[in-house]
């Protein structure tokens, strides 16, 4: 089983750093250029210089990060806690419909399973790929830390992580020791709670879920397998920390669990015949012609599937054309039989993602997707490319039931790239996992 742990986190020293929203920042693989520079203007010791480093002519970004990692703790920008901890995040935001939400996190340390084992009980729902994992590898060994948090899901249904943190935080009525409005726009509340073996018993037996971060997971196994190879008595203890993953749990029952699908838009589509296209779509689809918002629409079905306890198999979507106006499409039964008939998937003919590509994408508009798509999470940006912009046209999609991810991990079946975009991210920057002894 996974053994879940507290830790000794290195934090930004409060007694140094007076604004924590000028040195907070979302996770390294969603920030752009233009974000990173903002960010990198709001203070010399914003995370990004240290999680998203640039190279410049004298040293690699690698090195710079290694030398402001040891200056900052020299100056005591980050300092190490004095107790092993359990870190509660409670995140308040407002989702795409307007609603206020809340999501609990548990920021702790998990045990890396070994990858001889038959059946990992971590199990993902996306393919990783080499470059960024060797990227990931070189900064973890020039700085010797973990620096964000992956992202675990986790069955619970007695809700008994909602319990604890009413147990060990609420009911204590302790005030956060960090709150911090984020870039996005989200309310995070960081608690420090002396770390309790009841936490460590909640995890037992449980298969865990990696929902984001599954590079950085892939990163640290790999570093892992590689002290194990040269592993003897001398180094036994210095390599313990090794055996450890920073991970933040959410779990499946959390009604802040929002997992957003990035909405595609295709770019150009040289002499498309659209009458055709209309046609074949027909084919898969019940489309209907809309006046106002799209989104509105597919929203409005996706809840009518719920109230309905038909949630797999509602694959509906909003698509806008330039210069012909907005659609709502429904797959159809022939489309269903269509997306399932060859039993080649267990689960992924119930993504609607996957639906989208194999049906639409590769199979009517032969789309060499890398190519062709851009991916985009706010749906009425969206709009705004195809209407006003020139793209030629975008597929609005729904959120994706957690249900789902949990089938396609059991059955091993991966997603299409960027099917998911899980909104709150954890924030980089609020603990960071250095691979000493010291933190266990």
């Amino acid at each position: 089983m996974p053994l879940v742990r507290g830790f000794r986190a290195l934090r930004y020293n409060a007694d140094r750093i007076k604004d924590f929203s000028n040195v907070i920042t979302p996770p390294y693989d969603i920030i752009t250029p233009e974000i990173r520079e903002c960010l990198a203007k709001r203070s010399e010791y914003n995370f990004v210089h240290l999680d998203l480093p640039v190279e410049d002519e004298y040293k690699t970004k690698y090195e710079k990060a290694s030398e402001l990692f040891k200056e900052w703790q020299e100056k005591k920008i980050l300092i190490r806690e004095g107790q092993k901890s359990a870190y509660w995040l409670r995140q308040r935001f407002t989702d795409v419909r307007g609603i206020q939400m809340e999501r609990i996190t548990l920021l702790a340390l998990t045990e890396i399973p070994d990858e001889k084992e038959k059946k990992s009980k971590i199990l993902p729902h996306e393919r990783t790929f080499n470059k960024p994992v060797e990227d990931r590898i070189s900064l973890l060994k020039a700085t010797n830390a973990q620096l964000s948090p992956v992202f675990f899901i986790f069955p619970d249904k007695e809700k008994m992580l909602h319990r604890y943190f009413v147990k060990y935080v609420q009911d204590k009525g302790k005030l956060p020791d960090i709150s911090v409005v984020t870039i996005d726009g989200v309310l995070n509340e960081l608690w420090l709670i002396e770390w309790n073996e009841e936490l460590t018993s909640l995890f037992e037996n449980k298969t865990l879920y990696i929902a984001d971060g599954h590079h950085r997971f892939q990163t640290a196994r790999k570093v892992w397998e590689e002290k194990k190879k040269n592993i003897n008595e001398s180094t036994e203890c210095s390599i313990e920390p090794y055996r450890y993953v920073l991970t933040g749990f959410v779990a499946f029952e959390d009604p802040g669990l929002v997992i957003y699908a990035p909405h595609r838009v295709i770019n150009n589509l040289k002499d498309l015949d659209y009458d055709l296209f209309f046609e074949k779509i027909k084919e898969y689809f019940y489309i209907t012609q809309v006046e106002e918002n799209p989104v509105e629409y597919v929203m409005k079905k996706q809840k009518e599937c719920e109230n309905n306890n038909n949630k797999k198999y509602s694959h509906c979507f909003g698509l806008v054309i330039k210069n012909k106006g907005r659609f709502l499409i429904e797959l159809n039964d022939k489309g269903y039989e269509r997306i399932t008939r060859e039993g080649e998937t267990k689960a992924l003919h119930d993504v609607n993602v996957y639906v989208l590509h194999k049906l639409i994408i590769e199979e009517i508009l032969k789309l060499e997707t890398n190519i062709q798509l851009t991916y985009e999470t706010n749906p009425f940006r969206c709009i705004e490319m195809v209407e006003k912009e020139g793209a030629e046209m975008t597929f609005l999609i729904n959120p994706i039931y957690p249900e789902v991810i949990k089938e396609c991990a059991d059955y091993g079946e991966f997603m299409p790239q960027k099917s998911t975009y899980f909104f709150p991210k954890i924030p980089s920057g609020l603990v960071i996992y250095e691979l000493t002894k010291e933190s266990l």
